[in-house]
């Protein structure tokens, strides 16, 4: 499953710059959407398995934040430091430019919110939904792109706005996991008979309310609940033999989705629903390989700095360069191997050392398998 996550985070990076060969892989939103799908397999997985009995909700809650904010506070501050550092000598202080241009046209409210999105995350992907009116203070838009200058530029990481509907999903998490399957059915029917209504009826078909507007986006994690849950039937039925045909498939499917013809949303459906019937053999295929799981761990950093990796190339190369994409991806990786090796793998052990301290009741072999999860 690792090098599937890879690849998808990669494809949302050569959907900020120019790809490689001319491919672009699933671009940006099939990438998300399919995030979405194995991270409610995932969470699925480890809170009927792992977190379990009295107290495991706010267990799993710790988990998740030792797990994502360390990272991203690193991006943040590294983003911050180099945008002060780069002003310091030419003025253009980068990423952090539009909010010192606007900040005394800003109200109070305003630049609360700002400061607390950009720290804690919440609010980023709110941000997408807002403008800002002359009198500095915001309010709720049906198109970002117009208001002037967008809220979304005042965010100093601003593709971080998934990891905040991941933290939503999270938040939900142990209580969605508890539905009957025909729950689920039922509400993923509803939720897409909601977003043909948004699509075809109120006209809302385009960016932020294709794969931004949270609840929608509850399909996704919603599928990747009853994955986990098609994984222990085809166990039962002896059909997880055929892991490795799933797992060519789908590496093919992503490595040449731009060349298939979209029919409308056709190619995107199939596409998600694939995803969502090849998870359980990807991982049942992939779980005990170290190297599928360090290759995984590149995703998170990969998906967070490629956008810091492009602001300071951006400074240096056009990135209409056929070879700026190669650059851009070659540094990302890197700094995400540095990343990995210097701060993810030592915040790991603080977290599983932290988390060992707190034993949830009736599941006495939790802390055995805390680590990566």
């Amino acid at each position: 499953m690792g090098l599937i996550r890879l690849l998808l985070a990669i494809a949302v990076v050569f959907a900020h710059t120019e790809p490689i060969l001319g491919i672009r892989l699933t671009g940006g939103q099939a990438a998300v959407q399919a995030f979405y799908i194995i991270s409610g397999f995932y969470m699925a997985m480890i809170l009927s398995e792992k977190y379990v009995g009295p107290g495991a909700a706010k267990v799993f809650w710790l988990n998740r934040f030792l797990k994502l904010f360390p990272v991203y506070w690193f991006v943040l501050i590294a983003t911050v430091l180099i945008s002060i550092g780069y002003g310091v000598f030419t003025h253009n202080f980068l990423v952090l430019q539009p909010l010192i241009s606007s900040f005394p046209h800003l109200s109070s409210t305003t630049k609360v919110f700002l400061f607390f999105s950009n720290s804690a995350l919440f609010g980023q992907d709110l941000a997408m939904f807002l403008g800002l009116n002359n009198a500095g203070n915001l309010y709720f838009i049906r198109d970002f792109r117009l208001s002037s200058p967008p809220v979304y530029s005042f965010l100093f990481v601003p593709q971080a706005w998934t990891i905040e509907i991941e933290m939503l999903f999270y938040l939900l998490a142990p209580f969605l996991v508890k539905l009957r399957t025909r729950y689920l059915l039922s509400g993923i029917f509803i939720l897409l008979l909601i977003r043909i209504y948004f699509y075809r009826v109120l006209g809302l078909s385009f960016d932020p309310w294709t794969y931004r507007f949270f609840p929608l986006e509850l399909t996704f994690f919603f599928s990747g609940i009853l994955s986990f849950r098609l994984f222990g039937f085809i166990q039962k039925k002896a059909i997880i033999e055929y892991e490795g045909y799933f797992l060519g498939f789908i590496l093919c499917f992503v490595l040449t989705y731009q060349f298939i013809p979209s029919f409308g949303y056709l190619k995107q459906a199939f596409f998600y629903f694939a995803v969502f019937l090849s998870i359980p053999f990807i991982f049942n295929k992939t779980k005990r390989s170290s190297f599928d799981r360090q290759i995984g761990e590149l995703s998170y950093p990969v998906y967070l700095s490629h956008f810091l990796i492009i602001r300071v190339f951006s400074l240096f190369l056009e990135l209409d360069n056929p070879f700026s994409g190669v650059w851009v991806l070659t540094s990302t990786l890197l700094f995400s191997l540095i990343v990995n090796r210097f701060i993810t793998r030592n915040l790991e052990k603080l977290r599983v050392k932290k988390l060992a301290t707190l034993v949830v009741p009736g599941n006495s072999d939790t802390n055995l398998h805390i680590k990566g999860l």
